[in-house]
Order: C-alpha cells, then structure tokens, then sequence
C-alpha cells in the first residue's frame, strides 16, 4: 500500500498503463501456504468513501506454494480534489476463496493511508528499500509536474488572450519570430502586473521523501506570486493555451521553463527573473533568457527531469477537475496591460528659490567602541512593498568596527556582505547571486544582546523592508 496518494492526480491512479503500471495505490499479495488448491480467488478494494467496491479481480488455480499479486489501480471521485490539506482514508480488501473441499472463505482488511491536498505534491514514490541515494530516485514523481499545467483553465486563457493582444495579435505558433513575441509579450506582462517570486514551503519533514506545495495557474494568477516550479507551470500553461509545446526542466533546488518553438529551437526562459519576494528587481526578457540558456548549459547527467507537458497529458497525466470561477474573476484579480493604463500628464509646479541657511560648526561624534557580533545568525525579511516573508542566514566575521562575512537568503540565493558596526548601530552591504542574476541590498539596524533589527533597501528596484536576525 501507497503510505500517501496526492489528490491532484486522482486521474494518474486509475491508469494502469502509465509508467509501467508503478501508479497503483495498492498491492494484495497472496501466497498458499497450505497442500491443496485454491480455487475461485476473488479480490476487491475500496478507497474510503472516493470510490465505489472495484470490480473484482477473479484467480481461477492458485497452486500449493503458488503466489497471486493483484494491483489496485482505482477510479477515484473528482470530489477528492476538495480536500485542501492531508487527510487520513481507509483502504479496505476484500477477498474470498475456496478450498479444495468447494468451502468459501471470506475477509477483509483494512488500512489507513494519508490523501495529501490538492496543492500538495510528494516528490517521490519510490520506497526507501529501491531508493539507491541518486537525486533522480528522490525526484522520481516530477513527471507528474505536468498534471498542473491547465491550459484549457478559463484564468490561463483569459491571460493568454491578454498576451496574445499586447503582442500585437500575433499568431504564436505560426513561426518562430511570432512564438517569441508572444513570450516576450508574456514575460513583459507578469512583471507588468506584479506577478514576483516566492519561496517555497516544504511539508513531509518527517520522511525522506520531500514534500512542496504547488500551485496552480490560477493560484499563482490570484496571488500574484509563485515558487520557481509555479512560476514554471504558469509560463508552460499560457504557452500551451495558444499551441508552444513547452517542457518543464526540474534541476536540484531549481525548475524552469522552456518553449519549443515551430521550428524545433529551444527558447528557455529563467521565470524567476520576473522578480524576487524579498527584493523585487526584475529581469528583461533578453536577461531572462540568457538565465535559462545558462541552466540548460549546465544541466548534468542523472539529475534533471525534461518533463514534456502534452506527451504526459497524452500518455494520461491529466489535470484534475478544478472548481468553476466567476467569468469576471480575471478582472476582479486586476490583471491590465499597459495598453489599457492611461498616462496622465503631471502638472510640475513653478520651483521657488531655497533661502540658504547660514553655516553652523558641524560637532564632532566621539568615537564608540564596536559591540562584538561575530558569529552565525538566523533570521526572517518582510518586504513593505508586497508583504512576502522569508529566511535567511548570516555569518558575521568582526574586526574592530569593520565587519564581512556571508549571507544566505533561503531559496532564493547567497554572496557576501561587508560592513561597519559603530556602538550597537550596524550597517552592512550584501552582494546575492540568485537564479535570476545579482542584486545588492544593504541592510541597517541596531544590536540589541544576540539580536540584530533594523530595515532594508534594495537601490536597483526600490523595494524595503525589516529584518530580524538572532545570534545561534
């Protein structure tokens, strides 16, 4: 038995011919111990209340010593697609048989599995004793990232028809010089609208078997924020709205897009670039195609999955039935394009001379000695600006009143810092290197015991913020 079943792919289970057949979420194992046959072996399953008994599997001969193994491979409600976190389901067998005599036995037996939610995905189904520590083997479900892209979802299309107009009624598939207008057109139009990167938030801690919450399209649409995989799905799904195939690349920590144009070339796309949560600059679509074109350049060999969205979907990774949405829900979430925001001149008042203050003797600060702060320190960001919290971790070499040493902004990029601490007031630089490019943010505060808070600012875009950070 499956110890998880994820309900975004209800569709996935009840296709036996996927993947070889390693979709199913049972297993029964029957062995005859005894010294006669077994005749008449009839098996049955049912998944809580998501599906109905299935229709039996019938054995006619099991032979003394014989072994039966009959996979469960269930039709599952759409209503399972409700549940938003995990929840536990009992998975009951039936079974009977008779024995050489003609005597009929009968049983069941009962099991109790975990449906994750909707938005939850597990990435791996392998069990620990086939795992052989490969990356590939903990990453072994990001095929299924495919059920996620909803193409035909009524948000996608609205915003697909949206693109398709602000690249001037191009017609995307039709040749290369279109297709890449219409990307472009798309990735101008989610900076446009405000659309940034998130970091992600992981569940299933407690096994090795990772766990992230997805979202869909139209989650990453209303939020107007995404990790790299939902940023990913979002680009695949408009793109394969107006006919790009498209191709989700998943990497160690990182996943991108990339658009098969009509001739065949490959055109990656970095769709992080759009903007990070903490810090808000964003790429140009030419700096944002170099990042992809710089990950596929150093894809390495057993730890990467090409997961080809419309073979999947043909082969039967299918998305689930999602709810229905008002038909004006595009509109209320406030997508525009610049096209439509009217530009108002602004009326620049008559400037007035600044009388100049006389000239007074500037004091001299005495100098303070610097409190001492060295050491490793963990911490959280809030940016003003759109309200995205993070983590992050610094390590704070001191001498005298200079300080450097090295940050990590988690899940989003790392560099170094460099600064001055003056008495218990702090300021430093760090330079990040992140998926999308480099970006400097600097960063003042106070310290206070084995605590460092204060604000901070990142020049190139504008964006602010506070920052928390305490002392391992």
């Amino acid at each position: 038995m499956k110890p998880r079943v994820m309900s975004a792919l209800y569709k996935v289970y009840g296709n036996p011919e996927l993947f070889d057949g390693s979709y199913w979420v049972a297993k029964a194992i029957f062995r005859n111990t005894g010294t006669s046959d077994i005749t008449d072996l009839r098996i049955s399953y049912k998944l809580g209340d998501y599906t109905s008994w299935s229709p039996e599997s019938t054995y006619n001969l099991v032979v003394p010593g014989g072994t039966v193994v009959d996979f469960y491979y269930p039709i599952i409600s759409p209503r399972i697609a409700e549940l938003k976190s995990a929840t536990p389901c009992d998975l009951v067998i039936k079974y009977s048989y008779k024995d050489s005599a003609g005597k009929t036995y009968t049983d069941t037996a009962s099991y109790r599995l975990q449906v994750l939610g909707i938005n939850q995905f597990e990435f791996s189904n392998l069990p620990e004793e086939e795992r052989t520590g490969a990356w590939a083997d903990d990453f072994s479900n990001s095929p299924l990232i495919a059920a996620f892209v909803t193409k035909l979802d009524d948000p996608v299309k609205a915003f697909a028809g949206m693109v398709s107009q602000y690249a001037g009624g191009v017609a995307a598939a039709a040749n290369d010089d279109d297709a890449i207008k219409f990307c472009k057109a798309l990735y101008d139009l989610e900076v446009f609208n405000g659309i940034s990167y998130q970091t992600p938030s992981g569940f299933l801690t407690e096994y090795s078997s990772g766990g992230q919450d997805l979202k869909y399209p139209r989650d990453v649409l209303r939020d107007k924020a995404g990790t790299c995989v939902d940023l990913a799905i979002l680009y695949a799904s408009v793109c394969e709205a107006v006919g790009l195939k498209s191709i989700i690349i998943t990497i160690p920590g990182h996943a991108f897009p990339v658009i098969v144009l009509p001739s065949g070339q490959l055109l990656p796309v970095e769709s992080t670039g759009v903007g990070g949560a903490a810090v808000g600059r964003s790429f140009s679509f030419d700096e944002a195609v170099k990042g992809g074109m710089k990950n596929l350049k150093e894809l390495q060999m057993g730890r990467y999955f090409i997961v080809d969205v419309q073979e999947l979907q043909k082969q039967g990774v299918s998305t689930p039935e999602l709810p229905k949405l008002p038909a004006d829900i595009f509109k209320q979430w406030g997508y525009k394009s610049p096209t439509e925001v009217a530009v108002q001149p602004v009326t620049q008042p008559t400037p007035q001379p600044t009388p100049q203050p006389a000239p007074q003797p500037t004091p001299q600060p005495t100098p303070q000695p610097a409190t001492v702060i060295s050491g490793l320190y963990q911490g959280t960001y809030r940016n003003n600006i759109t309200g995205a919290t993070g983590n992050m971790n610094v390590q704070i070499v001191q001498s005298g009143n200079n300080i450097r040493g090295e940050i990590e902004i988690v899940d989003e990029g790392n560099g170094t810092i460099t600064g001055t601490i003056v008495g218990t007031n702090i300021q430093f630089t760090a330079t990040i290197n992140a998926y999308y490019g480099q970006f400097s943010v600097t960063f003042t505060g106070v310290v206070q015991g084995n605590s460092i808070s204060g604000n901070y600012s990142v020049p190139a875009s504008g964006v602010n913020g506070t920052f928390v950070l305490t002392r391992r």
